[in-house]
Formats: C-alpha cells, structure tokens, sequence
C-alpha cells in the first residue's frame, strides 16, 4: 500500500510538472506571436512614414500637384541632389510660372517647420525637366536646401520593365498613395493625406496599354502621387497616378445640350516602369 501511494504521488508530481511547463511553454508562445505581430504592424507603419516622407505638394502658378523623390544613389544618407517625380501635366501651365516644393524642414534643435523652396524647370526654349515620350510622367533634378526632412524612394524601389515577359501580379492587393486631393495637406507641416485602395487590374512592369486601375477615389491634386505596396515588410512603387476613371453621358433636346461625367472611383495610373523609363532621360551629370 505504501508503495502503490509513493507511485501515485509519483505519478501526480510528473503531471502536474507536465502541465506547468505547458502553461509556461504556451504563455512564452503567446506573447512571442504578439511580439510578431507588434513588430509586423510597426514594419508597416515605418514604411508608410518613409513613403510619405518621399512625397511633397507642389505649385506651378495657380496649379497644385503631387510629387516625390527619387534617389539614384545608394549612399546614406542620400544626396541633396535628387530627382522630383510627378506627373507632365502639372507642368501644363509651367512656362514662366513660379514653382514652389511644399517641404518639412528641421532646425538645429530639432523643431519641425513647413516651408515653401522655389524649384526651376526652365523655360520653352530651355526646359530643365523631362518628359515620357508617351506617357503622362514628368521629372526634374532638383537641389534641396539643409535640413529639409526627406526620405527619398531608391531607384531599386520602382521595378523596370522586365526583358521576359513574367505572369501579372499583385490584382487585388491594397495599395497606399500619400497625396494632396483638393490641395489639402494634413498638418500644418505639409504632410500628405495616406489613402488606401486595391489594385483592380494587374500592376506588372509591363501592364496592358501602360495603364493600372486602382480602387480609389481621387480629386484634383492627386496628380503625380505614388502608389506604393508594401509586401513582406518590403515597399515597392508600382506606379504614379495621372487620372480618374470616368463615365460621360451626353443628352442633346431640342433646345439643350448637356454632358455629365461621373466618376467610378477609379484612379488611372502609370506603372512603375514608365518612370524608371522618364528618370534615364535625364542626363547622367544632371545627378
């Protein structure tokens, strides 16, 4: 009897030891899966904070647009001298027009402050900034003063059109474009407004007739924004809005004429390939 009780106490002490290391093994897990997911969310948000970081409002006259900056250097920190990416037609009025970069700039003790920095694309017979030959993309080397806060995207960030032709991808995914719709900025330091959308057609390097549609409402001012997605704790820009998506009816009576347009909720974009295309227009000793 002694003997068959030291053995159930046995048995009970190795039970109990059982579950306690259970109980610990599956609370570590726990908050190891937290931490994931903790870490996996502030990827996320670090790489949105870098994207709007690389984005700026710009003014040509009366015009407001859109643009972001690219580096093709691969040192850190990246030069002053970069190149300002946006969209052609916010140059439409540009010939004789003052330009202006809305930007955050940092003072010596660390204060963050809005300021607007002229920028030049030159003039009708000495235009300074590049256009696609088709394409509605437009680029500029642009010199920025000290403490201005910049992120620029690296020139590895915008995929180049592929030699082979590869399977459509990323249909679907969410994608993010820090913008300025209707010349609205969110701070009063001159951070751009994130908008989330989807891809709704395929965004490949070589996407069918240059154009991606994106699921999302744009307005005036969007022009020229970025459209970034984050994968794997990776960014990529597949491409720079140039557009909205519309319907135009037209009703003619007898004695009116009207025409409506409505929009779809569909951004029109350029992939990624045509501005990697527009950047090597610019001559190598602009950069």
């Amino acid at each position: 009897m002694i003997i068959a009780t030291d053995h159930f106490f046995q048995r009970m002490t190795q039970l109990l030891f059982t579950i306690f290391v259970g109980i610990v093994l599956g609370i570590s897990i726990g908050r190891v899966s937290a931490a994931d997911q903790t870490a996996s969310s502030e990827s996320l948000e670090d790489l949105l904070e870098g994207a709007s970081n690389a984005v700026c409002r710009i003014t040509v006259g009366k015009q407001s647009a859109t643009a972001f900056f690219v580096s093709r250097e691969t040192e850190s920190p990246p030069s002053r001298s970069l190149v300002l990416v946006t969209a052609a037609h916010a140059y439409s009025d540009g010939d004789g027009a003052e330009c202006r970069m809305i930007l955050r700039k940092e003072t010596s003790d660390k204060v963050v402050s809005r300021v607007e920095e002229p920028f030049d694309i030159g003039k009708s017979d000495a235009l300074t900034w590049k256009r696609h030959p088709v394409q509605d993309v437009a680029v500029v080397v642009v010199t920025l003063p000290e403490g201005v806060v910049v992120r620029p995207f690296r020139l590895d960030q915008i995929p180049e059109a592929s030699k082979t032709p590869k399977p459509p991808s990323g249909l679907g995914k969410d994608v993010w474009i820090p913008c300025y719709p209707a010349k609205l900025e969110a701070d009063a330091f001159g951070f751009p407004v994130l908008r989330r959308g989807s891809l709704a057609t395929p965004a490949s390097p070589r996407a069918s007739g240059g154009m991606v549609l994106v699921d999302v409402n744009t307005f005036g001012g969007d022009s020229g924004a970025p459209v970034v997605l984050c994968n794997e704790n990776q960014l990529t820009v597949v491409g720079l809005v140039t557009g909205m998506q519309r319907q135009t009816d037209r009703m003619s009576l007898p004695f009116e004429e009207r025409t409506t347009h409505t929009p779809l909720g569909l951004a029109i974009v350029v992939p990624a390939s045509v501005i990697r295309e527009t950047i090597d227009l610019l001559p190598v000793k602009a950069l």
